[in-house]
This record gives C-alpha cells, sequence and structure tokens, in this order.
C-alpha cells in the first residue's frame, strides 16, 4: 500500500492505534515522574487515564471523586510543523463552555509556566 492507503486496513489500523496509546502512555509516566520529583507534594496526588471525550471524562471523573477542585494547565500556543519544534503530546480541543456547564465545582487554569521543569 501507499499514500494514505496505508491505515485502511483494519489491522494496520488497529495496530497503528495502540503504537499512539503506547506512545501517549509513555509520554505521560515521564511527565508524572517528573512533576513528583519537582513537586514532592504530588507524590500524594492520585494520577488516573481516562479515554473519551475530553469534557465529558474530566466532568464524570470530578463527580464520581466528589471533588472541590479542578486543576487544568493553561493553552498552549500551535507550533507549527516547519520549525521542527513540536511538542511532545497531543493537544486537546477543550470547549470552555461545554466543560464549564457540566462540571460540578470551581476551575483553576493553572498560569503559564508554572509547572516548567
Amino acid at each position: 500500500m501507499t499514500g494514505d492507503d496505508w491505515l485502511n486496513s483494519s489491522k494496520t489500523h488497529t495496530a497503528f492505534l495502540d503504537h499512539v496509546e503506547e506512545q501517549l502512555g509513555e509520554e505521560i509516566a515521564e511527565e508524572w515522574q517528573r512533576i513528583k520529583k519537582k513537586y514532592p507534594a504530588a507524590a500524594d496526588a492520585t494520577f488516573i487515564k481516562v479515554v473519551g471525550q475530553l469534557e465529558e471524562s474530566i466532568a464524570k471523573e470530578a463527580i464520581q471523586r466528589q471533588c472541590d477542585l479542578i486543576v487544568i494547565g493553561p493553552h498552549r500556543k500551535t507550533k507549527r510543523l516547519f520549525n521542527l519544534k513540536m511538542e511532545k503530546g497531543l493537544r486537546a480541543r477543550l470547549k470552555n463552555s461545554k466543560l464549564h456547564s457540566l462540571l460540578p465545582c470551581p476551575l483553576l487554569i493553572a498560569p503559564p509556566g508554572t509547572l516548567k521543569g
């Protein structure tokens, strides 16, 4: 297969999705270890991995865990491919208006630069 046809096979598609999930899992684990090392109090926090629509997943977990506050990172500017300075990970497209209506508690957005390592 050539061009975009390589992803049309269900076996190849599944293998690719498994690969992406594994890569993201590794990146998340590395980031979590970095945060715990830099901020020892984070060791008391519970890290969870949830798959699903972003807004619904955050709200569902907040309800289940009876959260008093949700903290998320700030918006990241888009990096362009041609300057080869892409950051690791995928950028989620969070819809604030949708998220706010679902949340059972306040939302705090961490200011830029607070978790730089």
